[in-house]
């Protein structure tokens, strides 16, 4: 037996009913605001999968037949990447997923994508099967841009999904975690995590699929595709994209600005017609990150950033918990920053309060920490690690000031745009403050 999808299908209004203020019935019969979409609460499951001696012959030589395909709507605009085992798209890898159920094995097409040396990032619903009943994942094979395939069988291999996912198909909660005792840079460069920043965001998605054929493919069957579009819907817990992607794509990264902002999970179909008409999948917000920091072994802990509407600052930090209780006072949290340094022998970022702006200040410089308490500042201490320059994927973080401000005096960003945007608007260019990844 064989499976052609590896694909969520939703009504169109199940899915909006969560993200936006249109009305309709979830699968579940739960209203909106009742349903806990904080993925960070949720405990995780971790399971290593079976080595060939575990395994029976029917999963280690399954059927092998596959066609992804999808009746939509909207025209379909993806390109062909000619040259997958480059930046970024060496990242993305396909996935052979096998499983068995009480009648026999069968197999799905999936997708994921490098996010450190030893993690990837796909679908829960990749790694656990609801609708045939096969449960878990009882064999991964992930190949590389460069043809190159691992298998769990032959290869330590985990994976990790929520608790919630397994025991309830929570669609808001479908994100999975591959984990390898293999150097997985040696095949593509991890992408950098992000978050969305809004509706109306332009997004792109790129995976392999086998309804597309290129002689440039290393992939059997499979091409590496990219398709453009932009952020329709968007909540903490789910997107709904203007974008085309087919059954097979389940586990693609979702970029924004290089940066993967959420994965690629479903199709939603339109009640009436039942012709596919928009895409979605999971955005990564702090309540993901903190999630995938919890229980992804290998993945750097994620720096929040959150935002005063009513002073203008940018406040950031490592700890959740943190972010909670600001966001609560009113703060906007506006996901992740950027990633911290695992190696303590990195350059420890100091932060400062002023108790009569409000304000707070970051440095490395030990010299400007010992010096700031002079005019009013208070010690906070270590707020995170960053990176040494010549650390491996090491981005420069641009340090800012704005002369006519009280408070949000000083504005970090990695984004050089964003920092030349902000110098045609007056503020002060003051360098390199420090480096993230």
């Amino acid at each position: 037996m064989f499976k052609s999808r590896r694909f969520k299908f939703y009504s169109i209004t199940i899915i909006l009913a969560l993200v936006c203020s249109m009305g309709f019935v979830l699968p579940t019969p739960l209203e909106a605001k009742q349903i806990d979409t904080s993925l960070n609460t949720t405990q995780a499951i971790r399971k290593t999968l079976p080595k060939k001696d575990e395994l029976t012959e029917e999963i280690l030589n399954p059927p092998v037949a596959y066609r992804d395909e999808a009746d939509f709507e909207f025209v379909d605009q993806r390109e062909i990447i000619n040259t997958p085992t480059i930046a970024p798209y060496h990242s993305c890898v396909s996935l052979e997923l096998v499983y068995s159920n009480s009648s026999s094995a069968f197999v799905y097409y999936g997708n994921a994508f490098i996010v450190s040396n030893h993690t990837l990032l796909t679908s829960a619903h990749c790694l656990y099967d609801h609708e045939d009943h096969g449960g878990y994942v009882q064999r991964v094979d992930i190949t590389f841009a460069d043809g190159t395939t691992i298998s769990s069988a032959d290869t330590n291999m985990e994976v990790v999904i929520s608790q919630n996912y397994v025991n309830n198909n929570r669609y808001e909660e479908d994100l999975g975690i591959i984990e390898t005792d293999l150097d997985l840079s040696k095949y593509g460069t991890p992408l950098k995590l992000g978050s969305p920043s809004k509706q109306g965001q332009n997004v792109a998605m790129m995976g392999y699929t086998s309804d597309l054929s290129s002689a440039a493919s290393h992939v059997a069957g499979r091409a590496l595709a990219r398709s453009s579009g932009w952020i329709e819907t968007l909540d903490r817990s789910l997107f709904v994209l203007s974008l085309y992607g087919v059954a097979g794509q389940s586990g693609s990264p979702v970029l924004a600005d290089n940066k993967a902002v959420g994965i690629f999970n479903f199709g939603l179909r339109d009640p009436l017609t039942m012709e596919y008409i928009r895409t979605g999948g999971v955005p990564f917000f702090s309540n993901q990150l903190n999630w995938l920091s919890q229980n992804a072994k290998y993945l750097n802990d994620p720096i929040y950033r959150a935002y005063n509407p009513n002073s203008g600052e940018h406040l950031y930090t490592r700890s959740y918990q943190e972010l909670t209780h600001i966001v609560q006072a009113g703060w906007k949290d506006e996901g992740m920053a950027w990633m911290e340094s695992a190696d303590r022998n990195g350059e420890i970022v100091w932060r400062l309060y002023n108790p009569n702006t409000g304000d707070h200040h970051y440095t490395v410089d030990r010299h400007e920490y010992g010096e700031l308490p002079k005019y009013g500042w208070i010690q906070e201490g270590e707020i995170w690690i960053a990176p040494q320059s010549t650390t491996a994927y090491a981005q420069a973080v641009y340090r800012l000031y704005n002369p006519n401000a009280k408070t949000g005096i000083h504005h970090f960003t990695t984004d050089i745009n964003e920092k030349n945007a902000l110098v045609q608007m007056g503020w002060r260019e003051e360098g390199i403050a420090f480096y993230a990844l």
